[in-house]
C-alpha cells in the first residue's frame, strides 16, 4: 500500500490554508490542490466534531470528481487501516460522509436547488469550493453565511480552480483585493485574512506519470497555459466570447449529464466555394466550416440546452465540404444539415443533394452582419446554455479571436453561429437582434 508524502508544494499549500481564513490554491490540472485539500479538510473533522462541506457549481460534478475520486483516494492514501481505525459511514442519498466522532463532511452543488436549500441550512466550520472557475462571485458570498459552526475550529473557506481569465472574480479578489461586486479595494485589515498559491503538474510530478506531461505539452497554447502553467488568461479586446465563458462551456463529465436527451441534432455548414484540387499543395481555399450541435428542445426556442458535439471543418473543396457534411449527417443521425448559402447560393443545396438526395437540407442566408448575428448566441454562452465536448480547441480559438470588423471571418465559428441560431431561434433566425436572451 502506498503511503501519502506531502509534496514541498503541498506542504506551503497547508501553511496557507491553516494561517488564512480564506484560500485560493490554483494552477495547472492534477497538481495536487483538491487531494491536499480534502485531506486536510479529513484531519479538521477528526480534530473535533464538526461540519464541513464541499461545493461545485454541479453536482453530478461534484459527485464523480470528489465522491467517487479524489475522497476514496485520500482516504485510501492517507489513512491506511481508515475503515477499522476510526469507524465512518458513507451516506449515499444526502451524500455525506460521517466519522466515528460525528463529524460530518457533506458534498452538494449550486445546481441542485433542492439539496442546496438543505445544506445551506446548516453551518459549517470548513467550506471547500471546487473549481470555483465555474462559479460566480455570490456563490462565494453565500458559502461565507454558512460558515458560522461553533466546532473549536478556526474557521476556514477554501477555494481551488484551473485559472480562467483575469476578468474572473477570484483573480480581483485574492490578487488585486478588490471586492467583485462593487469594485473597491480592500482595506489591509481585510486583505491579511486571504492567501493564495499557484500549485502547478510541476509540483506534483512524483505522483504522476510521465507521459502526463506529454499529454499537457500537446495542448493547444491556451490550454497549456491554462492547465500546465496555471497561468490566467487576457480576453481580446471587442471579442464577443470571453476566456470565462469558454471555460465555463467546456463540459465537466459525460455529455448524459448534461444533454439527457437529444431532441433535435444538426450539422451547420459554413461553405466556401473554392474549385476542387487534385494536389494538397496546389490548394489554397479557406476552411468549410462544419459543426455538429445537438439540443433538447425540438420546437426551437430560446429555452433549452445545446452540446457542441463534433467540429469537423478543415481545407475542404466543393466536392470535399459536401461529402464532410453528409457523413456528418449520419454519423451523428442528424436531423439536418443547416447550410449558408451567401456565397454559393444553390449551388451548396445541389452539392448535397448530388451526394446523397435523402439528406434534409434549410439553407440559410445572411442579411445581418456576423457581430448582429453571433451577439445572441454569445449571451447564450453566458447564461450558461451551451456546453462545448472535448478536443474543440480550433473552434474555441476562432471564438476568442475574432473581434467584429478587425479579425477575418472565423469558418468554424460562423458555422457554430449558424447551428445554434437554427436550435434556438428556428425560423426566426433574421430576427435575431431583436430577441434578448433572459
Amino acid at each position: 500500500m502506498s503511503v501519502f508524502i506531502k509534496t514541498a508544494r503541498q506542504q506551503e499549500a497547508t501553511k496557507i490554508m491553516t494561517s488564512h481564513l480564506f484560500t485560493l490554491l490554483e494552477g495547472g490540472s492534477r497538481s495536487g490542490k483538491t487531494f491536499i485539500y480534502i485531506r486536510n479538510l479529513i484531519v479538521r473533522a477528526l480534530k473535533r466534531r464538526s461540519n464541513h462541506l464541499v461545493m461545485r457549481k454541479y453536482f453530478s460534478s461534484v459527485k464523480r470528481s470528489v465522491w467517487y475520486g479524489t475522497l476514496p483516494d485520500v482516504l485510501e492514501v492517507s489513512f491506511p487501516g481508515f475503515i477499522e481505525d476510526v469507524h465512518y459511514g458513507l451516506n449515499k442519498t444526502d451524500f455525506f460522509i460521517k466519522f466515528r466522532n460525528k463529524s460530518k463532511i457533506w458534498l452538494g452543488g449550486f445546481d441542485d436547488e433542492k439539496r442546496l436549500e438543505k445544506l445551506l441550512g446548516n453551518e459549517y466550520s470548513t467550506i471547500l469550493l471546487n473549481e470555483a472557475s465555474e462559479m460566480v462571485f455570490n456563490h462565494f458570498e453565500i458559502s461565507k453565511t454558512r460558515l458560522a459552526e461553533s466546532s473549536g475550529l478556526d474557521l476556514r473557506l477554501w477555494v481551488d480552480e484551473n485559472p480562467p481569465s483575469k476578468k474572473h472574480w477570484t483573480f480581483r479578489l485574492f490578487h488585486k483585493g478588490i471586492n467583485p461586486d462593487d469594485g473597491t479595494r480592500l482595506i489591509e485589515s481585510e486583505k491579511k485574512k486571504y492567501g493564495c498559491l499557484r500549485i502547478n503538474p510541476e509540483h506534483n510530478k512524483s505522483n504522476l506519470p510521465g507521459d502526463y506531461f506529454g499529454i499537457l505539452d500537446g495542448l493547444s497554447k491556451r490550454k497549456r497555459a491554462r492547465f500546465r502553467d496555471g497561468l490566467y488568461s487576457s480576453d481580446v479586446d471587442g471579442a464577443l466570447w470571453s476566456n470565462d465563458m469558454i471555460n465555463s462551456a467546456q463540459l465537466q463529465g459525460e455529455a448524459s449529464d448534461w444533454l439527457s436527451e437529444k431532441a433535435q441534432t444538426v450539422v451547420a455548414l459554413d461553405p466556401n466555394v473554392a474549385e476542387d484540387k487534385k494536389k494538397d499543395e496546389d490548394f489554397k481555399a479557406d476552411e468549410a466550416g462544419i459543426v455538429v450541435i445537438s439540443k433538447d428542445n425540438r420546437n426551437r426556442t430560446i429555452e433549452g440546452k445545446a452540446l457542441v458535439e463534433a467540429d469537423y471543418s478543415g481545407k475542404l473543396g466543393v466536392t470535399g465540404w459536401a461529402k464532410k457534411a453528409v457523413w456528418a449527417y449520419y454519423q451523428h443521425d442528424a436531423d439536418c444539415i443547416v447550410a449558408e448559402v451567401n456565397q454559393g447560393g444553390e449551388l451548396v443545396r445541389q452539392m448535397i443533394k448530388a451526394v446523397d438526395k435523402r439528406v434534409v437540407v434549410k439553407t440559410v442566408r445572411a442579411t445581418k452582419g456576423k457581430h448582429t448575428r453571433g451577439e445572441p448566441i454569445a449571451e447564450l454562452y453566458e447564461n450558461g446554455q451551451i456546453k462545448h465536448a472535448p478536443k474543440l480547441d480550433k473552434l474555441e480559438d476562432e471564438m476568442l479571436e475574432y473581434v467584429p470588423g478587425i479579425t477575418t471571418s472565423p469558418n468554424r465559428m460562423d458555422a457554430q453561429v449558424w447551428g445554434n441560431t437554427y436550435l434556438f431561434l428556428g425560423d426566426h433566425h433574421e430576427k435575431i437582434q431583436s430577441i434578448r436572451v433572459r
